[in-house]
């Protein structure tokens, strides 16, 4: 990969800075800084070297992980955590993987390796839920069992991942760098860093960002071989790839994004095919070694095909989906596409677009920024055809390329109004992101009409995934007149784990309440709608009552004083 000079007297402005754009379609150019004008040496940092860039993205990583540390300590465990967990911590100390088949171990193991130093109470092999393989009643027990010590294992099970977090913002950083140049990739690592989504969980021990890190690591990767077309790249596009398989199905999808890529290149770069496929061969080899290994070097790829099996037979018959407030007995094919809308700040929203357009408008710039819009627009075409509609995790491993894909927007547009509106736009964006600050999970945009909105629009993991026990115990704590809150709670961990001092809401009272507190998680306000919409009975709490309280955005409390 080298550096391209150009003219001294035509020089591009990039955003803030002048920097140089080559005009070779062959992938993995890298733009020099070349003495721009005087009056752009005022306004930006000078001499952002190779390595004061790469300090800079160390120092944006560092940021992600204390933002994601500091905004994690007042969340409670999520609805999939004491399963990963539990089911994490048997697969490193019994070598038996029979709980939650439905994901591969990695993240699972990562996210429990902590835990060993903790010397925790665990349910036996005589227990029910161990015998029949039932990972919600063994999480239930292993949570239960170890409840005067929860914080702490919340704490460090979420380590590793925040550590993914921060050595994925740098590896973002460096690809950006040698795709569009430092300025450009500074101002999209600024973004991904301040991302609410990507923070949102980075800092849960759960599959979702693993695998959308390691995914990105897999086609950077892949990028990098069909570059140099050595054979140790293709083993590093390999290793990346067994790598991201093992955290998430979903990865699967890097076969499909990673032959496409190839066949791209080849029919840019003719007489490179069997180069190529014989990359490709070494890169499958090693992902499916990989692959095997992953589960405590068994080398049997039974279990994960087994995983795979249980992925796609099994459901949950009647069922009803949610969206904008609607209910459903079938899926929405646009239902990802309209979270995605939702959910991404505005800002980001304004350079995606403009990128694309970008991309549609400059040759080229095609050949290095297909490697980000191929791998997104798979992802976000095939989630029109998921059966479950769950939420933005699913699409979580589009966010990055599409974060990066706004580095073209000052690469190729170099007006002056452009170098202002670039950096203005990320500014905005970490302001947006700091607003959010520490309720990521539920975060909405302004189009949306912001978090108090969106149990209105979407349920589950895009509003309430049980994450906000410990802001309803404090609140609880500062209101010694509340007494024994009724709870309808969302989650997989007790309340009183965390506090809070309550009684199941009777039936009854939902129709119709009687004088006193009454916590209501978000996904269960949906669920009261939906019930209506279903039944015609008159107990959507989210149109009648206005609530007293939100314990951070997901937990909603109301206070009646007479019957209603």
């Amino acid at each position: 990969m080298g550096f391209v000079k150009r003219n001294k007297s035509n020089p591009c402005c990039l955003s803030i800075v002048c920097a140089l754009h080559s005009r070779s379609a062959r992938i993995g150019t890298v733009h020099r800084v070349i003495n721009p004008p005087k009056w752009i040496r005022l306004m930006t940092l000078p001499n952002l070297t190779k390595l004061r860039f790469h300090l800079i993205i160390v120092v944006l990583g560092i940021l992600f992980f204390i933002q994601g540390y500091l905004s994690q300590n007042s969340k409670s465990l999520t609805w999939d955590e004491p399963v990963f967990l539990a089911s994490g911590y048997t697969y490193l100390t019994r070598n038996d993987f029979r709980l939650n088949p439905e994901a591969p171990p990695l993240m699972q193991q990562l996210a429990a390796l902590p835990l060993l130093f903790l010397d925790l109470n665990v349910p036996g092999r005589n227990d029910p839920s161990w015998r029949t393989g039932d990972h919600f009643g063994f999480a239930r027990s292993f949570i239960d069992m170890n409840a005067n010590r929860i914080e702490t294992i919340t704490t460090l099970a979420r380590l590793p991942i925040l550590i993914i977090g921060a050595a994925f913002i740098v590896l973002f950083g460096s690809w950006g760098f040698k795709l569009f140049g430092p300025w450009p990739a500074l101002g999209a690592t600024t973004l991904a860093a301040c991302s609410p989504n990507l923070l949102a969980h980075a800092r849960l021990s759960t599959t979702d960002f693993g695998c959308a890190a390691l995914m990105f690591a897999a086609v950077y990767a892949c990028w990098a071989a069909l570059d140099n077309g050595r054979r140790r790249a293709w083993a590093i596009c390999g290793l990346t790839t067994g790598l991201a398989l093992l955290t998430k199905y979903t990865a699967l999808l890097l076969g499909p994004i990673i032959v496409i890529l190839a066949l791209m290149h080849i029919h840019r770069n003719p007489g490179t095919t069997l180069r190529i496929f014989a990359g490709l061969t070494v890169a499958a080899i090693v992902s499916i070694l990989i692959v095997c290994a992953g589960y405590n070097l068994s080398f049997n790829p039974l279990l994960y095909l087994s995983g795979l099996k249980r992925v796609y037979s099994t459901g949950a018959p009647g069922y009803q989906y949610y969206l904008l407030g609607e209910t459903s007995q079938s899926p929405w094919w646009y239902y990802h596409l309209i979270t995605f809308f939702l959910k991404t700040p505005v800002p980001i929203l304004i350079l995606i677009c403009t990128a694309a357009a970008a991309f549609l408008i400059r040759t080229e710039d095609r050949a290095s920024a297909s490697f980000l819009i191929v791998p997104a627009m798979v992802m976000m075409f095939v989630a029109c055809f998921d059966q479950t509609n769950l939420g933005f995790r699913r699409i979580l491993p589009a966010v990055p390329f599409l974060l990066l894909l706004t580095g073209l927007v000052p690469t190729a547009f170099r007006s002056r109004v452009a170098k202002r509106v670039y950096p203005a736009l990320v500014l905005l964006s970490v302001g947006t992101s700091a607003s959010a600050f520490p309720h990521y999970l539920s975060y909405f945009n302004e189009i949306a009409g912001g978090p108090d909105r969106g149990p209105f629009l979407l349920d589950d993991s895009n509003v309430d995934w049980g994450q906000d026990l410990p802001a309803l115990a404090q609140w609880q704590k500062n209101h010694s007149e509340v007494g024994r809150l009724k709870l309808m709670y969302f989650g997989n961990v007790r309340p009183e784990h965390y506090g809070i001092r309550s009684i199941p809401i009777p039936e009854q009272d939902i129709r119709f309440p009687r004088p006193g507190y009454y916590a209501i998680s978000a996904h269960n306000l949906a669920w009261l709608r939906k019930t209506k919409a279903r039944t015609g009975e008159d107990i959507d709490w989210l149109s009648k009552y206005e609530p007293v309280f939100r314990a951070g955005n997901s937990i909603y409390v109301y206070q009646f004083s007479k019957s209603q």
